[in-house]
């Protein structure tokens, strides 16, 4: 098994695009995520103000990607089984697979050239920073009623998506962290974002964060 030379926080570059993290999230993940900037930078971390590359047109174009890949995957079953699928309503599996039925290959490429400049650029701001700290999503205490009022409003679901879906289709390693709870004791998630095949990185940056917090060993009483 290869072994990589373990790199510790101190000395790393933590880019953190403010606006990106806080406008139209929960007041409880901005506080917790200020307190693991808090955390990094006491651990030595450098932390970089930056700005990450604009996402709105993957985000927006999730669903094509998705609902084709999905008709693609299903495509020996539905729609000659779409009776055992359930409605082909918003947020289920069937009505992703129509949606993506209904995708044209120029409405494909609009979201593969999106894909390709924010890839792009992304890899361009990793010059400058090793790791990117991101919230997971905007909304705390997030309900399963709160996730069907999503899929019915696509610029919510939009906004919700901006934390995964483009780095998703950049095919960036990310490692998801606990990092707090909510005052209703819900758990509250952060993540950090490494540049391509520096998933060792991630994994290292992540084992220091845990040696000075306790999150991880949280559980509830069962």
């Amino acid at each position: 098994m290869r072994r990589y030379p373990h790199r510790p926080v101190r000395g790393l570059r933590i880019g953190i695009d403010t606006s990106y993290n806080e406008d139209q999230v929960d007041a409880e993940i901005i506080q917790a995520l200020r307190e693991v900037r808090s955390v990094l930078e006491r651990q030595g971390a450098t932390i970089r103000d930056e700005n990450v590359p604009g996402y709105t047109a993957l985000t927006q174009g999730w669903g094509s990607i998705a609902g084709v890949e999905a008709a693609i995957v299903h495509a020996k079953t539905y729609p000659s089984r779409a009776s055992e699928y359930g409605p082909a309503v918003s947020g289920a599996v069937a009505g992703l697979i129509e949606h993506g039925r209904t995708v044209t290959a120029s409405d494909l490429m609009q979201v593969h050239y999106a894909r390709l400049a924010f890839g792009g650029a992304l890899a361009a701001l990793f010059h400058q920073v090793d790791l990117l700290l991101i919230p997971v999503q905007p909304l705390a205490n997030f309900t399963i009623a709160n996730e069907a009022e999503l899929f019915a409003q696509p610029e919510a679901l939009s906004a919700f998506l901006r934390f995964t879906a483009p780095f998703d289709m950049s095919g960036s390693p990310t490692i998801t962290l606990p990092g707090g709870f909510t005052l209703a004791g819900l758990p509250i998630a952060f993540q950090l974002v490494s540049r391509h095949l520096d998933e060792a990185l991630l994994v290292q940056a992540a084992h220091d964060y845990q040696q000075v917090t306790n999150w991880h060993r949280k559980h509830p009483r069962l």
